[in-house]
Protein backbone atom coordinates (compact mmCIF):
# COMPACT_ATOMS: atom_id res chain seq x y z
CA UNK A 1 0.00 0.00 0.00
CA UNK A 2 1.50 3.19 -1.03
CA UNK A 3 0.84 5.88 1.63
CA UNK A 4 1.18 9.60 0.92
CA UNK A 5 2.04 11.73 4.21
CA UNK A 6 2.00 15.36 3.95
CA UNK A 7 3.19 18.24 6.53
CA UNK A 8 5.49 21.10 6.62
CA UNK A 9 7.32 19.83 9.50
CA UNK A 10 10.52 17.33 8.53
CA UNK A 11 9.80 16.19 12.15
CA UNK A 12 5.94 15.40 12.04
CA UNK A 13 6.81 13.72 8.72
CA UNK A 14 9.10 11.66 10.81
CA UNK A 15 7.01 10.85 13.13
CA UNK A 16 4.12 9.75 11.34
CA UNK A 17 6.37 7.51 8.51
CA UNK A 18 7.99 6.09 11.83
CA UNK A 19 4.31 5.02 13.35
CA UNK A 20 3.39 3.60 9.71
CA UNK A 21 6.51 1.45 9.48
CA UNK A 22 5.99 -0.12 13.17
CA UNK A 23 2.21 -0.68 12.07
CA UNK A 24 3.42 -2.88 9.05
CA UNK A 25 3.40 -0.18 5.93
CA UNK A 26 6.79 0.72 3.65
CA UNK A 27 5.86 2.55 0.75
CA UNK A 28 5.61 5.57 2.60
CA UNK A 29 6.54 9.21 0.67
CA UNK A 30 6.71 12.23 2.38
CA UNK A 31 5.92 15.79 0.79
CA UNK A 32 6.53 19.33 2.99
CA UNK A 33 3.70 21.53 0.92
CA UNK A 34 0.20 20.66 -0.42
CA UNK A 35 1.75 22.17 -3.90
CA UNK A 36 4.89 19.26 -3.26
CA UNK A 37 2.21 16.62 -2.95
CA UNK A 38 0.10 17.70 -6.02
CA UNK A 39 2.83 17.61 -8.05
CA UNK A 40 3.49 14.59 -6.57
CA UNK A 41 0.29 12.87 -7.38
CA UNK A 42 0.12 13.91 -10.46
CA UNK A 43 2.94 10.96 -11.99
CA UNK A 44 2.64 8.51 -8.84
CA UNK A 45 -0.36 6.41 -7.28
CA UNK A 46 -0.98 6.53 -3.74
CA UNK A 47 -3.87 4.38 -1.78
CA UNK A 48 -3.84 6.79 1.41
CA UNK A 49 -3.04 10.34 2.30
CA UNK A 50 -2.21 11.58 5.65
CA UNK A 51 -1.82 15.36 5.64
CA UNK A 52 -1.42 17.82 8.18
CA UNK A 53 -3.77 21.00 7.89
CA UNK A 54 -2.13 24.00 8.20
CA UNK A 55 0.42 24.24 5.91
CA UNK A 56 2.61 27.20 3.89
CA UNK A 57 2.28 26.84 -0.04
CA UNK A 58 -1.23 25.03 0.34
CA UNK A 59 -3.29 23.57 3.07
CA UNK A 60 -4.50 20.48 4.00
CA UNK A 61 -7.96 21.66 2.66
CA UNK A 62 -6.74 22.96 -0.57
CA UNK A 63 -4.98 19.11 -1.02
CA UNK A 64 -8.27 17.80 0.07
CA UNK A 65 -10.12 19.72 -2.60
CA UNK A 66 -7.12 18.87 -5.55
CA UNK A 67 -7.72 15.09 -4.43
CA UNK A 68 -11.64 15.62 -4.67
CA UNK A 69 -11.17 17.24 -8.05
CA UNK A 70 -9.36 14.54 -10.26
CA UNK A 71 -10.99 11.65 -11.14
CA UNK A 72 -8.25 9.56 -10.82
CA UNK A 73 -7.79 10.68 -7.39
CA UNK A 74 -10.84 11.47 -6.07
CA UNK A 75 -11.43 8.04 -4.52
CA UNK A 76 -8.89 8.05 -2.39
CA UNK A 77 -9.00 8.14 1.35
CA UNK A 78 -7.87 10.84 3.16
CA UNK A 79 -7.03 11.60 6.43
CA UNK A 80 -6.20 14.83 7.86
CA UNK A 81 -3.61 15.45 10.75
CA UNK A 82 -4.55 18.60 12.82
CA UNK A 83 -4.47 21.14 15.67
CA UNK A 84 -7.63 22.54 14.47
CA UNK A 85 -10.38 22.20 16.64
CA UNK A 86 -13.10 24.78 14.86
CA UNK A 87 -16.11 22.12 14.79
CA UNK A 88 -17.48 24.33 11.11
CA UNK A 89 -13.96 23.71 9.60
CA UNK A 90 -14.42 20.26 10.28
CA UNK A 91 -17.72 20.29 8.90
CA UNK A 92 -16.19 22.00 5.83
CA UNK A 93 -13.84 19.60 5.29
CA UNK A 94 -15.84 16.12 6.03
CA UNK A 95 -18.24 18.24 2.54
CA UNK A 96 -15.55 17.87 0.64
CA UNK A 97 -14.96 14.18 1.20
CA UNK A 98 -12.58 14.37 4.10
CA UNK A 99 -12.88 10.32 5.26
CA UNK A 100 -11.32 10.64 8.85
CA UNK A 101 -9.01 13.56 10.80
CA UNK A 102 -6.89 13.33 13.27
CA UNK A 103 -5.68 15.74 16.35
CA UNK A 104 -2.02 16.60 16.69
CA UNK A 105 -0.18 15.78 18.53
CA UNK A 106 -0.60 12.18 16.99
CA UNK A 107 -0.32 8.46 19.11
CA UNK A 108 0.57 5.42 17.00
CA UNK A 109 -3.13 3.82 18.37
CA UNK A 110 -5.09 6.22 17.18
CA UNK A 111 -3.69 6.13 13.80
CA UNK A 112 -3.90 2.51 13.93
CA UNK A 113 -8.13 2.85 14.89
CA UNK A 114 -7.95 5.07 11.64
CA UNK A 115 -6.42 2.74 9.44
CA UNK A 116 -8.54 -0.20 10.44
CA UNK A 117 -11.95 1.84 10.17
CA UNK A 118 -10.35 2.30 6.61
CA UNK A 119 -9.62 -1.13 5.86
CA UNK A 120 -13.05 -1.62 6.60
CA UNK A 121 -14.76 0.99 4.28
CA UNK A 122 -12.28 1.36 1.82
CA UNK A 123 -10.18 -2.12 1.21
CA UNK A 124 -6.89 -1.16 2.40
CA UNK A 125 -4.53 -3.08 4.10
CA UNK A 126 -5.07 -3.07 7.68
CA UNK A 127 -2.20 -2.13 10.09
CA UNK A 128 -0.44 -5.31 11.41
Amino acid sequence: MKILVVDDSKVQQHLVAKMLVELGYKEITCCGSAEEAMAHLGSNEVNLIISDWHMGRGSGLDLLSFVRNHHWLKNTPFIMATSEHEKANILKAAKLGLQNYMFKPMNREVLKNKLIELAKTHGLQPPV
